[in-house]
């Protein structure tokens, strides 16, 4: 059955089409208004894509160690297996077989003993047939993280779009697709500052091309000059665009500036940094130019790696 990518969020149902005239509205662009309606849906992914990446995804400064205690497990299990396979077989060496003959006898004679101490009624099976199931199951676990090997392998070949876009598909069967869910964020290994925003922002783009059949470019702002005068370049953004205003106003209207680029809301002069576009409340517009500046930058590092990708 086919599910909305937004099924079970339900703080996007405050998003509505008022929401999207806003946007439209405060971000200057021109828009068509008949699209609005559709591009609402949209709208709900960049917010569903925002909750998956972000408030669904574990920490990712602890995914290495994660990952390497995965490992360590993996390492102490392979080291069993292999323990009890040179113990199955024949081997060449007569003082580590005596050796290990010795430590298995012993563990038989502690597996005989702790058996008697189990109720009647308690499965019951002999030392060597514990060993072959032990043997089995620890194949089995190999089995398992070979297919997680494979499945992160197969993630990260994808590109950021594709990465979301999976989370949403409905082509599995809902357990599993539940199985996936779960998963999800600790296959995702963030190496970048702006996790969530790197795949919201093409979203935002593709939304923006909608509404005004116009290319998502975001270009430098020519009133901007580096280094001369750094309290002016707090006022001004390094970037300018209709496309630009668009992806801060979606953002700031949803109450997520704050949260991706990681800074508390500022002590707004006025009705409160959401709603403010007052050119002279100077804390929101420190805190545009910080979203800006970020937005123009990733936008800029997604091009350069688009058109490296390309042969």
């Amino acid at each position: 059955m086919m599910t909305s990518p937004t099924a079970g969020l339900d703080w996007v149902h405050g998003l509505d089409c008022e929401t999207m005239h806003r946007i439209v509205d405060q971000a200057r662009i021109d828009a068509d208004a008949s699209k609005i309606p559709y591009a609402l849906d949209r709208l709900k992914e960049i917010w569903a894509i925002w909750h998956v990446e972000d408030a669904r995804a574990s920490p990712f400064k602890y995914r290495p160690v994660i990952d390497a205690r995965i490992d360590a497990i993996r390492n102490q299990m392979q080291t069993v297996r292999a323990t009890l396979d040179n113990w199955r077989s024949n081997m060449p060496d007569p003082e580590e077989e005596k050796l290990s003959s010795l430590t298995f006898k012993k563990l038989e004679f502690g597996y005989n003993l702790w058996k008697l101490k189990q109720p009647p009624d308690a499965k019951s099976s002999s030392f060597y047939e514990l060993v072959e199931d032990i043997v089995q199951q620890l194949n089995l676990a190999e089995q398992m993280f070979a297919y997680l090997d494979k499945l992160q392998t197969d993630f990260d070949s994808l590109n950021g779009e594709h990465k979301s876009s999976v989370f949403f598909g409905s082509n599995l069967e809902q357990n599993a697709h539940l199985a996936f869910q779960g998963l999800y964020p600790y296959l995702l290994r963030y190496n970048y500052k702006t996790p969530a925003l790197r795949r919201m922002l093409p979203q935002i783009g593709r939304l923006y091309e909608f509404l005004t059949n116009k290319k998502f470019t975001i270009a430098k702002n020519p009133d901007y000059t580096p280094g001369d005068n750094q309290e002016k370049n707090l006022k001004i953004s390094q970037y300018s665009s209709p496309a630009l205003r668009f992806a801060y106003t979606l953002l700031r209207e949803c109450g997520l500036v704050s949260e991706v680029f990681d800074h508390p809301e500022p002590p707004c002069r006025g009705e409160g940094f959401r709603r403010c576009t007052d050119e002279l409340c100077e804390p929101c517009r420190a805190l545009e130019v910080v979203a800006k500046n970020a937005i123009g930058h990733l936008n800029s590092n997604l091009r350069k790696e688009t058109k490296e990708a390309q042969p």
